[in-house]
């Protein structure tokens, strides 16, 4: 008996031995799971709080493909799009999607790509795109209204900036269409670079398209008429009316609206102009090109520096204006001063008025230092794109040859040359002004970048 109760003890101790190692063991394995589940989550929370971190801030070496994605359009599904959903975040190959909007052209030009298209132009190319002529000049045929083998040649060995079109080169609305596209392709795989390509389309009594009735379009009233009712939503509905016309057609500037304020009943400008009140001409103007820029229409304000008090056409003559300084500050210029705060797309055109009261000499504003540098670009501050009115203009051709026009233009500081009367002469003599020193190299790429600048916006580089 004492012997069988010793054993049922020690078979007790070796129980209740084997019951706490057991609960030991147990605890020692809860323990190492609870710590491996702290770290686990602790790792988590880090790696969730880099990745948020990323996103909100790039790393340098990532910075410029992230805005450069961005300007292309570019998205990838947010965590909100996807939420409740059971669908999986689709994988996006960014660089293929990237590839693709450059090809298509759906990004803006940045200026350090503008840079690199200009550091890889030849200065025969840059100087070219200087240039914004009638086709004729290019292709030497009289009339041109289709673009074929000529054109082709023409753009392959001229890279112009732009083509004008007038009345005779546009006979109906497939036609006009083939024209454009047809011109713009050629440009196109040449360097890749889009081409300008205008019109004079003002509205009322100077238009190539409305007058025109195999083209089936309602004119606007005159910008006069449509000043004098004093409804600046109508020289919207005006801008807006031709700049959708001229965009399904192929255009993309237009060299409107004139922002002139009428004084002394000018002949050169008559009812091309809103009125005599700057005020009103320069919120006309200004709705007027909102119109155009809503249809993909880029304006063109002229005739700087105001071409209003002129008593006759510089086309025909040359016309010198007696106005002060202080009378062109107050009057003339109030439509160009509104417009470049305005931020709208647009040119200014430069006329070929003298202003000797201002400049001290009969230098026509188109070529005055004082003009275009000293004042457009430094007091008002405007680094847009200035293009000369028609160099082949009675006004400069009597007192100019080509070559001397379009250099003394470029010195003045204007950036495009419209129309020389000698396109190959002016071609020629401003790629001698730079091969020499007269002109710096660099002043033809701010130019360049400038022109560059306007036309990504309105195709993309």
């Amino acid at each position: 008996m004492g012997r069988d109760q010793d054993k049922h003890k020690r078979i007790v101790r070796k129980r209740v031995t084997a019951i706490i190692v057991s609960v030991v063991l147990l605890s020692a394995l809860l323990f190492l799971l609870f710590i491996g589940i702290f770290a686990a989550a602790a790792a988590f929370k880090k790696n969730s709080g880099s990745t948020a971190a990323s996103a909100e801030k790039p790393s340098a070496e990532n910075e410029e493909a992230t805005v450069e994605i961005t300007a292309a359009g570019l998205s990838v599904p947010s965590e909100a799009e996807t939420e409740g959903t059971d669908a999986a975040v689709p994988e996006v190959d960014i660089e293929e999607q990237y590839e693709e909007a450059v090809k298509n052209d759906e990004r803006p030009a940045s200026a350090l790509e503008i840079e690199d298209i200009i550091a890889g132009m030849s200065l025969e190319d840059k100087v070219a795109q200087l240039f914004f002529v009638r086709p004729e000049q290019l292709t030497l045929v009289d009339t041109v209204t289709k673009a074929g083998d000529a054109t082709k040649a023409a753009l392959e060995k001229y890279h112009v900036g732009g083509i004008i079109y007038f009345s005779k080169n546009l006979i109906n609305p497939d036609q006009t269409s083939a024209l454009l596209k047809n011109t713009a392709e050629f440009a196109r795989e040449n360097d890749g670079i889009p081409l300008f390509l205008a019109i004079d389309e003002e509205g009322g009594s100077v238009t190539r398209i409305a007058s025109n009735p195999e083209f089936a379009i309602e004119n606007t009233d005159t910008m006069e008429h449509i000043g004098s009712e004093s409804d600046s939503d109508k020289a919207r509905e005006a801008g807006s009316h031709i700049g959708k016309y001229l965009k399904d057609l192929g255009f993309n500037i237009d060299f409107a609206p004139v922002a002139d304020v009428q004084g002394g009943g000018s002949p050169a400008i008559g009812d091309r102009s809103f009125g005599k009140d700057p005020a009103m001409v320069s919120e006309m103007a200004g709705k007027y090109t909102e119109g155009l820029n809503s249809e993909g229409i880029i304006a063109c304000y002229k005739h700087f520096p105001g071409f209003g008090r002129a008593s006759s056409n510089t086309d025909f003559e040359k016309v010198i204006i007696e106005v002060s300084t202080e009378e062109l500050l107050n009057n003339d210029l109030l439509p160009y001063t509104d417009a470049i705060k305005s931020g709208n797309e647009m040119m200014i055109m430069a006329g070929h008025s003298a202003y000797p009261q201002i400049t001290g000499d009969d230098t026509p504003a188109s070529m005055s230092v004082m003009m275009i540098t000293d004042y457009l670009r430094g007091e008002l501050k405007y680094n847009g794109v200035v293009i000369t009115d028609a160099l082949e203009a009675q006004a400069i051709k009597s007192r100019y040859d080509s070559g001397e026009a379009a250099v003394n233009a470029l010195k003045a500081g204007v950036d495009m040359l419209l129309v020389p009367g000698d396109f190959e002469g002016a071609y020629n003599a401003v790629l001698s002004a730079v091969q020499s020193g007269e002109i710096g190299e660099d002043r033809i790429n701010a130019s360049v970048s400038r022109i560059l600048t306007l036309k990504s916006r309105i195709e993309g580089l």
